[in-house]
């Protein structure tokens, strides 16, 4: 969940920078996780239930994604790493849910949201960007079936993170669900979503999926903070660094104040291991090529944080670290933390 504030021009720059940490801090405990696999994706999340994924399992899934990512190379994601279900592939300038009634479908969808409380001093407006697995709820009462979407039954969900240069606009266009759509659909809106990311996220979630066959079938959700074995690998890897975690948000102002390597060094000075910093389009590229190697993703969902490190060959987590308290950015104390845990792995 992003959130973004709006003056009433009548009310002074000051008033509503003390309404937006406000609003900041009361609603911080109301976000989702990156990636969860559940019926349901909270903090208080239950594992997913044998009766709703042995129907998912029975269905079709519809893949309605952003066209940022050509059709040909989600098709060959696809066709690798998805194997739970039959699936279609569907442009989402023709899809329609009424094409695809009943409980033979499921559906992965980018489902943005915004909502507003408008204020006496300022309209605050809270954005949702989920990549979501779900289906109707087939024991949805027939007074609800026209809102069938809001009790839909949830099987995934990843979190987007949307650029800041994008919030002034998504927040412009709440009432306009088309231009919402198009915005979100055709643009490269998202910090953590391209082809790369996808891949990885397929392969997480499937695997997760899976393993409701197994008796290891918990809930997965990232308030979780543990690490894999495989992350004493890093203690001879190289990590890999995205640029955009460079990013300093200023939550008085709402802004990003710089994109800057030397800050990620800075941050990197309490690691002991190798790391490499690239751009998010070199990332995707080494993804798609199927490179064995380590990634490093931060999310920020108001001022809750999260930092994994990610298998980019197998999309595994093997780090994930939830960042309590009130603060946007990553800190030094943050990276010691990963540090002591390769370290820990090398000792087991």
């Amino acid at each position: 969940m992003q959130t973004y504030a709006v003056l009433s021009h009548k009310k002074n720059e000051l008033v509503m920078k003390k309404l937006f940490l406000a609003f900041f801090l009361i609603y911080s405990s109301l976000c989702f996780s990156q990636i969860s696999v559940s019926n349901n994706h909270n903090r208080n999340t239950k594992k997913l239930d044998t009766a709703v994924f042995n129907s998912f399992k029975k269905t079709e899934t519809i893949f309605v994604l952003p066209s940022i990512i050509n059709t040909e190379t989600y098709n060959a994601i696809l066709k690798e790493y998805w194997k739970i279900t039959p699936y279609q592939l569907v442009d989402y300038k023709t899809f329609k849910f009424k094409n695809y009634p009943g409980n033979k479908y499921s559906f992965v969808y980018l489902d943005t949201s915004i909502k507003t409380i408008d204020k006496s001093r300022a309209i605050n407006i809270y954005i949702y960007a989920n990549l979501d697995l779900f289906m109707r709820n087939k024991d949805l009462k027939e007074k609800h079936k026209d809102k069938w979407f809001e009790k839909k039954t949830d099987i995934a969900r990843v979190l987007l993170f949307p650029k800041n240069d994008f919030l002034k606009t998504l927040a412009n266009a709440r009432d306009k669900k088309s231009d919402l759509k198009k915005l979100t659909h055709e643009n490269d809106v998202f910090y953590n979503f391209n082809a790369g990311y996808f891949k990885n996220y397929i392969q997480k979630i499937h695997q997760e999926l899976t393993k409701q066959n197994t008796k290891n079938n918990e809930p997965y959700y990232v308030y979780e903070n543990d690490f894999l074995p495989e992350i004493k690998n890093l203690a001879t890897a190289t990590l890999y660094i995205p640029e955009y975690l460079g990013l300093k948000f200023n939550g008085f102002r709402e802004t990003n104040t710089n994109k800057n390597v030397n800050h990620i060094k800075k941050l990197f000075s309490a690691y002991d291991f190798e790391y490499r910093i690239v751009k998010n389009s070199e990332l995707n590229t080494l993804i798609m090529e199927n490179k064995d190697f380590y990634y490093a993703k931060f999310i920020r969902i108001n001022t809750q944080r999260f930092l994994h490190i990610i298998n980019a060959h197998t999309g595994e987590i093997i780090y994930r670290k939830y960042l309590p308290g009130i603060a946007y950015n990553l800190n030094s104390k943050h990276i010691a933390n990963l540090n002591s845990k390769i370290k820990k792995a090398q000792l087991q």
